[in-house]
């Protein structure tokens, strides 16, 4: 625990030292509901929280829960953010469940170029989990990373197209699965938007999992949003058979002006 709160004073030292900040007057860009990764940062000065609550079908005899998983966003200058990842999920194991922290991920943001013409805008994420800080039964043998490279296309005033290509691990196997996602977005008009997707992991050895997921998003006003989302595999009994999510996100700025 201790190792946990020198973390929180080190992030938002960072904060306090950092003089470049800024209210953003666009909407919120989140992470969620979808697979994809946006490949907008959070403008400096700002603290961004993602949050969501998911159900999810495994296929065996108990069901998953994440309640909450949450994604912690920190702009430092417009063109590197931090990320903090904390899941508390419920498991099932034969006749029992057990719920508990998975292994918390640090890892940071980075613009890469920005949009011209058909280039796509993209950034980098990469993060490292760490075996030892999560629940007993949780904890994992080896750090595991993971990383993606993010792009995003404006097509329209009222539809955009983000795409990932990366890769993880899961601190066990020490094997890399590589992910790809698909997700073009549509303005619904007013503060609703909604997605589909496609996307899919590739495990350097065994069978590829691919699945489809769609949802809406709603825009409470420029710094919060809801969002419900679902989603099945297309491959069967090697993926997970469907979830169901809701989430809500918001952002503040936490620099004084």
């Amino acid at each position: 625990m201790k190792i946990k709160s020198i973390l929180f004073h080190v992030v938002f030292s960072c904060l306090a030292l950092s003089s470049a900040h800024a209210q953003d007057d666009a909407p919120i860009a989140t992470d969620r509901p979808d697979q994809t990764e946006t490949a907008v940062l959070v403008t400096g000065g700002m603290l961004q929280f993602e949050s969501g609550f998911n159900y999810e079908e495994t296929g065996g005899d108990q069901p998953g829960f994440v309640h909450p998983t949450l994604l912690w966003r920190l702009g430092l200058n417009g063109k590197t953010e931090l990320r903090m990842i904390t899941d508390l999920t419920t498991r099932g194991d034969g006749d029992k469940r057990n719920t508990g922290m998975d292994p918390i991920a640090l890892g940071l943001k980075t613009a890469l170029w920005e949009a011209k013409g058909w280039v796509p805008k993209a950034s980098l994420i990469a993060h490292l989990s760490f075996p030892t800080w999560a629940s007993s039964e949780r904890q994992t043998e080896f750090y595991f990373p993971d990383f993606r490279f993010t792009f995003l296309n404006s097509l329209s005033e009222k539809v955009s197209l983000g795409y990932n290509v990366g890769a993880q691990w899961d601190g066990i196997s020490g094997e890399p699965v590589f992910l790809y996602t698909f997700a073009p977005a549509f303005s619904l008009g007013g503060d609703w938007g909604c997605y589909v997707e496609l996307y899919g992991f590739a495990p350097q050895k065994g069978k590829a999992d691919h699945n489809v997921d769609g949802g809406f998003t709603y825009l409470v006003n420029n710094n919060a949003q809801f969002d419900l989302s679902g989603g099945w595999s297309l491959t069967g009994k090697d993926g997970v058979p469907y979830y169901v999510s809701l989430g809500f996100s918001w952002r503040f700025d936490i620099v004084k002006r």
